[in-house]
C-alpha cells in the first residue's frame, strides 16, 4: 500500500490545512506505511528527509500575481473547476505536476484536505490517467453537493458526518446512497501529545514580547483576520474585559494572538493598539517550532469562530493543558467534550469578556486537566493514525 499526502499551500501557507498535511506524513512514516509528503515548498523534516519521502513541486501560489490574472481572466462558468479563485489556481498548477508522480510511483491512495487537489485527482482517474484512489479530508466546509462526487471523504467529527449523510439522501440516487453510507467515515484531526503539551511551561514568549511575568495570558492562534476567524471581535471583547471587572483574575491580563498574516492584519493590529495599548501582542507567521512554547506561554485558549470543521489550533491547547472557551456550535463542542473548557455564544457582544471576567484560578487548573486527558485519549497520534491506517486497508480491499 502505497499513500500519497498532498497540500498545495504547505511550505508557503501556515494553516490547520498544512500542518495537518506534514503532521500525517511523519505519523505514517513513524508506522513503517509508505507514503510520499508533495509540498509546495522546502521545510526541514528529519524523518522524511532521511527517507526521500519528501517532493517539493511547483505551483502558482494563491497570493502571487499570476493567480489573481489567471482567475479574473477565466469565464464565469470556470468555477466549475475551481478557476476563479487564486486558491483554485494554485490547486490546480500543483496538480499538473503531482499527477505524473501519483502515474509514476504508483500510488494506491492520495489523501488531502485542499478539495480541488481531490477533484482534479478524481476527474484524471476516472479519466485513466492515474490509478490512485483519493480521499478528501473534509476540513474546508465545502457543500454536500460538491462532496457527494467522492467515494472517499473522511468527515472530522460524527456531527459533520451525520449532517453530511442526511443532506445527501437528497442528492444521490439509491446506490449511490448505500455506496457513500458504507465508504464515508469519521476520523478526527489528530495530535502529537508528546509535542504538544504542558510539560515545562514557557515564560520564553512572554518575556520575548513584554509581557510581565505572572500575568494572566489569554490567547488564540488563528488567521489574524476579520470575518470566519473573528479577530476583531476577540480584541473588542478584551478591550472590554480591560474596562470592566477583573477582581477574580490571578493577574492583569494579557492577549497574545498568533497566526498566519492576512490583508486585514495591519489594520487588526492598530485596532488592538488604539482599544488595548500594549496589552494585546500580535504575531504574525511563527515557526511551527515555537508554537507549543506559545501554547506553554498561555493560561486560556479562546476561538472566536462562531463556525468551524475541526481547527487544530483547538487540540493543540488541549494537549498543552489549556481550558479552552469556544462558541456554541456542534463539532467544536465535540472536541472539547463536556469538561475541557467553555461553550459561549460569541454572537453577543460582550458575552466573551463576561466570561474571561469571571475565571477563577481553580476553574482554570481544573478544566486545563480535563482538556489534556481528551486530547490524550481521544486526539492523539497514536489513536488517530491506527484509524487512518484502518481507512486504508478498507478502500484497498474495496477497490477492483
Amino acid at each position: 500500500m502505497k499513500i500519497a499526502i498532498a497540500s498545495s499551500g504547505l511550505g508557503h501557507v501556515f494553516r490547520g490545512v498544512e500542518a495537518w498535511a506534514f503532521d500525517t506524513a511523519e505519523a505514517l512514516v513513524g508506522k513503517n506505511v509508505d507514503v510520499t509528503l508533495f509540498a509546495a515548498g522546502k521545510m526541514k523534516s528529519d524523518r522524511l528527509d532521511a527517507e526521500g519521502r519528501l517532493v517539493v513541486l511547483p505551483c502558482v501560489r494563491r497570493n502571487d500575481k499570476k493567480a489573481r490574472h489567471f482567475s479574473a481572466m477565466m469565464p464565469p462558468f470556470a468555477w466549475r473547476w475551481g478557476l476563479k479563485t487564486e486558491y483554485g489556481w494554485e490547486q490546480a498548477s500543483f496538480w499538473r505536476h503531482l499527477w505524473p508522480q501519483l502515474a509514476e510511483g504508483r500510488f494506491d491512495i492520495l489523501h488531502v484536505q485542499d478539495p480541488m487537489l481531490a477533484f482534479w485527482c478524481r476527474k484524471c482517474r476516472k479519466l485513466g490517467l492515474v490509478k490512485t484512489v483519493e480521499i478528501l479530508a473534509h476540513g474546508t466546509e465545502e457543500p454536500v453537493k460538491f462532496l457527494a462526487q467522492f467515494d472517499h471523504v473522511q468527515h472530522l467529527t460524527p456531527w459533520h458526518l451525520n449532517e453530511a449523510l442526511a443532506e445527501v439522501k437528497h442528492i444521490v440516487n439509491r446506490q449511490r446512497l448505500a455506496l457513500i453510507e458504507k465508504e464515508w467515515s469519521a476520523i478526527p484531526n489528530f495530535i502529537d501529545t508528546s509535542i504538544f503539551s504542558p510539560d515545562g511551561r514557557s515564560e520564553s514568549l512572554r518575556t520575548r514580547f513584554g509581557i510581565p511575568a505572572g500575568s494572566f495570558v489569554v490567547g488564540t492562534a488563528a488567521t489574524v483576520k476579520r470575518g470566519h476567524k473573528r479577530i476583531d471581535y476577540l480584541i473588542q471583547e478584551f478591550a472590554e474585559l480591560l474596562r470592566g471587572n477583573r477582581s477574580c483574575l490571578p493577574a492583569d491580563p494579557y492577549l497574545l494572538i498568533a497566526g498566519g498574516g492576512h490583508p486585514d492584519s495591519k489594520g487588526l493590529i492598530e485596532m488592538a493598539e488604539r482599544l488595548c495599548g500594549d496589552r494585546v501582542k500580535i504575531v504574525l507567521d511563527i515557526p511551527r517550532n515555537e508554537m507549543p512554547d506559545f501554547y506553554r506561554s498561555l493560561d486560556v485558549f479562546v476561538l472566536a469562530s462562531v463556525f468551524e470543521m475541526m481547527p487544530i489550533s483547538v487540540l493543540e491547547a488541549m494537549a498543552s493543558g489549556l481550558p479552552v472557551i469556544v462558541h456554541k456550535w456542534p463539532s467544536i463542542e465535540w472536541m472539547k467534550g463536556e469538561e475541557a473548557g467553555a461553550s459561549i455564544d460569541m454572537s453577543r457582544s460582550g458575552e466573551l469578556a463576561g466570561c474571561l471576567a469571571d475565571l477563577k484560578p481553580e476553574w482554570v487548573e481544573w478544566h486545563g486537566r480535563q482538556a489534556r486527558e481528551r486530547a490524550v485519549n481521544v486526539f492523539s497520534k497514536e489513536k488517530v493514525i491506527k484509524e487512518y491506517i484502518a481507512y486504508y486497508e478498507q478502500i484497498m480491499q474495496n477497490t477492483p
